[in-house]
């Protein structure tokens, strides 16, 4: 994990890739912010939960829980990856249609 001086000194940069993956389609999000600690991939994606708790700190927690419940609705997932070198990286999975 980077400290918050690190990513402050470099613009924000998201990538996105999409892959096929036999049934399904992958849809890869990483950034380069500070990161998610292990211990919070399990509890990111339930309902109200904020990793930042500072009062100037805006969002209710709920932004990763709708996605995931969209997700789910449509026979798809999230998760959130931290083996990355830096930031974070989230995987959609979707089936294929036809």
């Amino acid at each position: 994990m980077r400290s918050n001086t690190d990513v402050q000194e470099r613009k924000p940069s998201i990538e996105i890739s999409i892959r096929d993956d036999d049934d399904d389609w992958l849809f890869i999000v990483n950034d380069e912010g500070v990161g998610i600690d292990i211990m919070d991939t399990k509890t990111i994606f339930k309902p109200f939960t904020r990793l930042n708790s500072r009062p100037d700190s805006t969002g209710s927690g709920m932004s990763l829980a709708t996605v995931r419940r969209i997700l789910e609705a449509h026979g798809g997932s999230i998760s959130a990856d931290t083996s990355t070198r830096t930031g974070a990286e989230f995987v959609i999975r979707l089936p294929r249609v036809d």
